[in-house]
C-alpha cells in the first residue's frame, strides 16, 4: 500500500517514517530486511519509536534476514502473487523495476545493468510476508445470534488459539 523510496534519508528519519505510515494503517505488519542496515533500523523502531508491530522470523527475531538461499524462494513468491493477480502495482517506479528485472547469463536474478531492483525485492518480501501472516490469521465465525465468536480450526494448527480467545472477549 505504500512506496517509499530515496538514497539519501537517514535511518532515523527513515524508522521514523516506517513508523508513521505503519500507524496511519492500524499499526500495520512491517517486515524489515535483517541485512547491513537493517538491524539497526529494527532497533530504531522497536526503541525510539515504540513500534513493535515487526513480522518475526521462527526464531523470534524481528526483521527477515534476507540471503541467497531464500531470496529465490521470494521471488518465486511474487512470481507467483503476479501470475495469479494478487498483487495490483499500481507504482510506474516498481513497475519500471520490474520490467528491467532478469535472469543474467550467469543465472543470477537481479535488474539489468544500469537499472535498479529494491523495489522489486522489497515487493518480493511483502509478498511472501503476506502469505505468512495471512496463514496465521484464526478464522473467526459468528455462531448464533448472541453474537458468540468462536475461533474454528484446529489447535495443533493455531498455536496461538488460547490467546486469541481472550482478545475476542473485548471484541
Amino acid at each position: 500500500v505504500a512506496e517509499f523510496y530515496s538514497n539519501t534519508v537517514s535511518l532515523p528519519d527513515f524508522a521514523k517514517y516506517i513508523a508513521q505510515e505503519g500507524m496511519n494503517y492500524n499499526m500495520a505488519a512491517v517486515a524489515p530486511e535483517r541485512n547491513v542496515l537493517g538491524t539497526e533500523l529494527i532497533r530504531c523502531l522497536f526503541e525510539d519509536h515504540e513500534y513493535d508491530n515487526m513480522w518475526m522470523d521462527e526464531k523470534g527475531d524481528f526483521g527477515f534476514l534476507v540471503n541467497a538461499k531464500n531470496k529465490e524462494t521470494l521471488l518465486t513468491y511474487l512470481q507467483d502473487r503476479l501470475a495469479n493477480s494478487k498483487l495490483k502495482i499500481n507504482s510506474k517506479r516498481t513497475f519500471d523495476e520490474l520490467s528491467t528485472f532478469i535472469i543474467s547469463n550467469s543465472g543470477k536474478l537481479e535488474a539489468e545493468k544500469g537499472h535498479h531492483d529494491d523495489l522489486v525485492l522489497s515487493l518480493a518480501l511483502a509478498a511472501f510476508i503476506m502469505e505468512d501472516i495471512q496463514d496465521s490469521i484464526p478464522d473467526l465465525q459468528v455462531l448464533d445470534k448472541k453474537q458468540e465468536w468462536t475461533i474454528m480450526g484446529p489447535t495443533a494448527a493455531n498455536p496461538q488459539r488460547d490467546l486469541m480467545k481472550d482478545y475476542l472477549k473485548w471484541i
